[in-house]
């Protein structure tokens, strides 16, 4: 099964600790705040300011609480909010499991779910596109954790982030898809024993009386 600790590492090594992008909307509180550049937040370890808010509600976070987020309660954040969402752990293939969750943190759970529902529907016409990671898509995922569906869902990737039209972060982006290669998932075969024959004791020698 797939291991959030190799996981985590991997969008940990890409994101940048506190930044304050002004045309990064995931710097903002509110949509009319990133249109109007005001009110600037910021975002850490990749964490947004709208997901550090939804982590620390009822309290309106600052620029200052941004700042100060440490790497455990990011690492907190990435497995509640996304890494448990996919459900990462019941994952067999590991280089699926990462780019996967890799899309879900930085393009949102949702579509990233849809994105994947949708390439396993090309081979499982009964999975449902409604962006909610459940028992029937995960089964679908591990029955086809081969090279394709990582291709395609990489491919996948390159195509969602064309479509979102932002030049300047589109170099960035491409360049995060193409940090994952896929590895197969191998499970050992262990080797068969027969059992063995109980040995039987030789019958003690019989004596007649002379």
């Amino acid at each position: 099964m797939a291991n959030f600790e190799a996981a985590k590492t991997s969008v940990l090594k890409i994101e940048a600790k506190f930044q304050t992008l002004p045309t990064d909307c995931g710097n903002y509180l509110t949509k009319s705040d990133c249109r109007s550049q005001k009110n600037i937040i910021g975002t850490n370890y990749g964490i947004s300011a709208p997901v550090l808010q939804g982590y620390r509600k009822p309290i309106t976070i600052t620029t200052q609480d941004m700042q100060n987020l440490d790497e455990p309660t990011a690492i907190g954040i990435y497995k509640a909010n996304y890494w448990d969402v996919i459900k990462g752990d019941q994952i067999e293939n590991q280089s699926i499991a990462d780019t996967f969750f890799d899309m879900a943190f930085n393009y949102g759970q949702v579509r990233t779910v849809k994105m994947m529902q949708t390439i396993l529907k090309k081979r499982d016409p009964s999975i449902v596109v409604d962006g909610k990671f459940g028992n029937s898509t995960l089964k679908a995922l591990n029955q086809y954790a081969d090279q394709r569906l990582f291709d395609e869902f990489q491919q996948a990737r390159r195509v969602a982030y064309i479509k979102a039209n932002k030049p300047e972060f589109i170099k960035g982006w491409l360049n995060r898809v193409d940090k994952f290669k896929f590895v197969p998932q191998f499970i050992p075969i262990l080797p068969q024993f027969k059992p063995t024959e109980p040995q039987t004791q030789p019958e003690p020698p019989q004596f007649r009386l002379a």
